[in-house]
């Protein structure tokens, strides 16, 4: 007698699959039969009043970023649109519309599901009040609590949750720059009054115990000297302790370029009388670098640039870089030499020789220059520097003649951007002014002044977006323009300043359209960058001013524009910039139809 055939062990029956099939066609047929077959959706807010608003709105919601891939049936829909109306109540509520409602709204049609959210925002409550109090120990009268614009809380103005959630953090970091790193929140209180539309906030501090900076101990280095650490920390033992000052020291640690990791840990295990050691874990790079880049422009040709530093020449982070830069149009070396520290902990001192060979359309020129600076460091963002220089020149425009310049360069910068290459946020501003006198003909002297200021704005995170606008201008005083050295002139047009013209080709020409310079600029840039993907992002800019003639620029001289678009490719260590720009008011006979430009790091 023969067992009876039967499906292999772990296989379904063929009974089972076709009760499962039979399910799948009924499930399949009564979605057909309800009418409920949904299409992509058009998703829309009304009753905003603000586009900003709508637009916040709809990114946080599920039903927006799925529109083209819809739930099965109609009621899944509505369920997800109901979730989306929770959703965006939470989120109009971290604006301050506490007494908002949001209906959603899903209608079959025949090319779209139209999904609409009814918003009704209500009345913007506003802070009616804000108390701040101590629990636990006591803490001195020397330490005064914030006051409530101190954390941006302000009566009548809109109560919006990131501006209550930033005042947390804020109340927290005054205990912990006052001498309390433990002070922790023990309580917080959002109180909404929905009759009088007003918001009752109330923090309650635990300061914990008053700490003072106890040892610093420094861990981790091997050829640089300790002394030169200690001397970078800005408080000294017994000291209250204050997170600003390890943060600053953080900063001045990182700053320097000498340390691949940096590690500290302070204000948790207290030693005796109540004092927190500093424990500071260091990684050294390594002391030699060298840098290599290669660039194009059409008005300018090839060029390569390669550099060499050593960032610890003798223990004390002293730094030498050399560096040697050839191309159609220069050639050049340099050797620079930094001692930080010097005379004070936020002092440099600088000593750079520099010989150069250029020759331009507007001149032809070799000098040597030897130059003694001091740069000082005034804040996190602030730094002035101020030197001597000696400069013996001989410059080739209608004549050749020499030039032994002495000068006293002043130099102020503020830098607030948050990134050296590729910022995308905060500002930069810079101001020169260099009095110089020429010892070979004693009756000439003139003063050079230079400003340029830049900002970078984010317009979106997602691609990120961001806005960059620079402005420069720049002035002679002293002799006449053609007494003045040719290389030391304003000059407009190129890569570093009018996209589109040939450098220096922008200002005063001579009767060949060569040009001459000037004794005052005046130039702008805008760009719209849009970084696409990782690696890959794109610009559109545009350009425009001139050198003038006189020392005060004349607005009555044509400025001239250039306009155009660019390609970025990013690198771990920074990115590569492609433009192509052209002159939007091309003079016959002067310029050419566009320009090329190949270069590494963005333009300003």
């Amino acid at each position: 007698m023969k067992a009876p055939l039967s499906a292999p062990s772990g296989c379904p029956s063929r009974g089972f699959r076709i009760r499962r099939l039979l399910w799948v066609l009924v499930a399949g047929w009564a979605i057909s039969a309800s009418g409920e077959t949904v299409r992509p959706c058009k998703v829309k807010i009304e009753g905003t009043g603000s586009r900003a608003l709508s637009r916040e709105l709809l990114s946080v919601s599920e039903t927006w970023s799925l529109r083209n891939r819809p739930p099965p049936t109609l009621r899944l829909l509505r369920r997800r649109a109901e979730r989306d109306a929770q959703t965006m109540l939470l989120a109009l509520r971290a604006k301050g519309y506490y007494a908002a409602e949001v209906k959603p709204a899903c209608v079959p049609h025949k090319r779209k599901t139209r999904v609409t959210f009814r918003v009704r925002a209500g009345p913007l409550f506003l802070i009616r009040s804000v108390a701040i109090g101590c629990a636990g120990r006591p803490i001195p009268e020397s330490v005064r609590l914030p006051t409530p614009a101190r954390l941006g809380l302000t009566t009548n103005a809109p109560a919006r949750a990131e501006t209550i959630l930033a005042a947390e953090q804020l109340v927290r970091h005054h205990f912990q720059a006052g001498g309390f790193p433990k002070a922790r929140l023990s309580d917080h209180a959002v109180v909404v009054d929905h009759a009088a539309r007003r918001v009752d906030i109330s923090f309650q501090v635990e300061p914990g115990p008053l700490v003072l900076f106890g040892p610093t101990r420094i861990q981790g280095l091997v050829r640089l000297h300790e002394s030169h650490v200690r001397r970078l920390v800005p408080w000294r033992e017994g000291d209250l302790y204050n997170v600003e000052q390890v943060e600053l020291l953080r900063n001045r640690l990182t700053r320097g370029g000498l340390f691949s990791s940096v590690q500290i840990e302070s204000g948790k295990a207290l030693e005796a009388d109540d004092r927190s050691a500093v424990s500071l874990t260091l990684k050294e790079r390594r002391r030699r670098l060298v840098e290599a880049g290669v660039g194009y422009a059409t008005d300018r040709g090839a060029g390569t640039r390669i550099s060499w530093m050593h960032r610890n020449l003798f223990g004390g982070a002293e730094r030498l870089h050399l560096q040697a830069e050839v191309s159609e149009s220069i050639v050049s070396a340099e050797v620079t030499f930094r001692r930080p520290q010097f005379l004070r902990a936020d002092q440099e001192l600088v000593l750079d020789v520099k010989a150069e060979r250029e020759t331009a359309e507007a001149y032809t020129s070799q000098w040597i220059r030897a130059a003694a600076g001091l740069e000082r460091t005034l804040s996190e963002s602030l730094q002035v520097q101020a030197g001597l220089a000696f400069r013996l020149s001989e410059v080739k425009q209608e004549e050749k003649e020499e030039f032994f310049l002495l000068s006293v360069p002043v130099r102020l910068l503020r830098d607030t951007s948050n990134d050296l290459l590729d910022p995308t946020r905060g500002t930069r501003w810079t101001l020169l002014g260099s009095p110089s006198y020429d010892l070979l003909n004693h009756d000439m002297a003139f003063l050079r002044v230079q400003a340029t200021a830049a900002g970078y704005w984010r317009i979106a995170k997602r691609p990120l977006l961001v806005l960059a606008g620079r402005l420069a201008a720049g002035s002679l005083l002293g002799p006449s323009r053609n007494d003045v050295p040719a290389d030391e002139r304003f000059y407009a047009g190129g890569g570093g300043s009018i996209r589109g013209y040939a450098y220096q080709e922008v200002g005063p020409l001579d009767d060949e359209n060569d040009p001459v310079g000037g004794r005052s600029l005046l130039e702008s840039s805008l760009e719209l960058r849009w970084r696409a993907m990782e690696r890959m992002g794109f610009v559109l800019f545009a350009d425009g001013g001139t050198a003038f003639e006189e020392t005060v620029p004349d607005f009555d001289e044509r400025f001239r524009w250039g306009a155009g678009a660019g390609w970025r490719y990013y690198l771990s260590f920074g990115l590569v910039r492609f433009d192509v720009a052209v002159p939007l008011d091309k003079r016959p006979d002067v310029d050419e139809p566009y320009q090329v430009y190949l270069s590494i790091g963005q333009a300003f």
